[in-house]
């Protein structure tokens, strides 16, 4: 079964960015394909499991591949504009699996992939 990476990019009121990130391994949301969806499908799927928002607000604003363990994988990027709290923890359903990181403390989560400028379409 091949996986999707995503992530989803949420400013504060502050304008300050932070990235959805796997709480314990600091990488992007891993979610694995279904029969029945598309690939974006599936990523808006996990979302909805992890984090409370509007996703009539969500955006899709980069779509490319990205290289994990060996695997090519595509690699969806969204924004959420900003949100009514500074807090952007309180959007999470489940804080002990998932959590937002501040852009400025990304550089382990993209030591994880290899990002390339073309998406891989399965």
């Amino acid at each position: 079964m091949a996986s999707i990476v995503g992530t989803i990019i949420a400013e504060t009121a502050d304008d300050q960015l932070y990235f959805l990130v796997n709480k314990e391994t600091k990488s992007f949301i891993i979610a694995d394909s279904q029969k029945d969806c598309t690939a974006l499908a599936t990523m808006i799927e996990a979302f909805k499991a992890i984090v409370s928002i509007n996703f009539d607000k969500l955006e899709l604003v980069e779509l490319t591949n990205a290289c994990h363990e060996g695997e090519n994988l595509p690699l969806y990027v969204f924004s959420y504009p900003p949100t009514e709290t500074d807090n952007v923890n309180k959007l999470v359903k489940e804080p002990d699996q998932y959590a937002w990181l501040n852009h400025r403390d990304l550089k382990e989560t993209f030591n994880q992939l290899n990002i390339e400028g073309v998406p891989s379409f399965r």
